[in-house]
C-alpha cells in the first residue's frame, strides 16, 4: 500500500494542476471585469514594523465606492487619504492637505484588490510553472520609473486574483507582497495585506467587518 502512494500521489496532485500558455491566459483576463461593482464600508487595522523600532499598531475605517472611488482614516496616525477618478487626496495630522491629479491615480492609491486584467495587459511575462489547487507561478517584468524590475507572482486561475508578488529592486532591495481575499456579495474583496521588506521590515493591513453600503457619490471622498 505504501508503494502504491509513491506512484499515485503525482497523479493525484497532477488532477489540480492545469498547463496554461499565455495567449490563454490574456484571453482570460480579457473577459474579466476591470472593477468591482460592490460599494462596502470595512474596519482597518494595520501593524507596522522597521528595523529595530517597536512595531507600531493602528485602526482606521475605509469606504470604497464603484469604480474606484475611497477614503481611508487612521486614528492614530490622524491621516486621512481619499480618491476617485484621477485625483487623490492626503491629509496629515496637522491638516495640511494635498491634492494631486494624474491619470489612474485613485486606481494606484487605492488599497483594493490588484487587478490583473490591467496590471498584466501588454505586459511581458512567462509562465514559471503551474502549482497544486489551480495556482499558476509567472514572472512579469514591470516598468517603473524607466527602470525594468522582474517580478515573481503567484495566480489564482480558479478566480484570477493575484495571491503573492515578489520582487529584487535594481537596487538589490527585496520585498514581496502577500494577499487575502474574503467574499462580499458575491464578489472577492480584499481582506488582508501583507508587505514584507527583506529583513528590513514589514507592513500589514487588515480588512473587517465588512458592510454592502449603497454607492456614494464622488463628493463624499473629497478631502477638505
Amino acid at each position: 500500500m505504501n508503494n502504491y502512494w509513491i506512484f499515485a500521489a503525482p497523479l493525484l496532485l497532477a488532477g489540480f494542476c492545469q498547463a496554461w500558455t499565455k495567449e490563454e491566459v490574456y484571453e482570460k483576463l480579457a473577459t474579466e471585469r476591470s472593477h468591482s461593482l460592490v460599494a462596502y464600508h470595512a474596519k482597518v487595522s494595520s501593524t507596522i514594523k522597521y528595523g529595530e523600532m517597536a512595531a507600531l499598531n493602528d485602526s482606521g475605517s475605509m469606504s470604497f465606492s464603484p469604480p474606484n472611488c475611497f477614503k481611508m482614516i487612521m486614528y492614530k496616525a490622524g491621516t486621512e487619504n481619499s480618491g476617485c477618478g484621477d485625483t487623490t487626496w492626503s491629509k496629515t495630522k496637522d491638516g495640511k492637505v494635498t491634492r494631486s491629479v494624474e491619470p489612474g491615480g485613485a486606481e494606484a492609491g487605492a488599497p483594493k484588490s490588484p487587478n490583473l486584467k490591467d496590471m498584466l495587459r501588454g505586459m511581458d511575462f512567462r509562465i514559471l510553472g503551474d502549482k497544486p489547487n489551480g495556482n499558476l507561478e509567472i514572472e512579469a517584468t514591470l516598468k517603473q520609473d524607466g527602470m525594468s524590475i522582474k517580478a515573481n507572482m503567484l495566480l489564482d486561475t480558479r478566480k484570477w486574483l493575484l495571491k503573492r508578488m515578489s520582487f529584487t529592486t535594481p537596487q538589490g532591495e527585496t520585498m514581496e507582497i502577500g494577499y487575502n481575499y474574503r467574499e462580499l456579495a458575491g464578489e472577492d474583496i480584499m481582506s488582508e495585506i501583507n508587505t514584507v521588506f527583506g529583513t528590513g521590515g514589514f507592513v500589514r493591513m487588515k480588512f473587517i467587518d465588512f458592510k454592502k453600503i449603497s454607492p456614494l457619490p464622488s463628493k463624499d471622498f473629497k478631502i477638505f
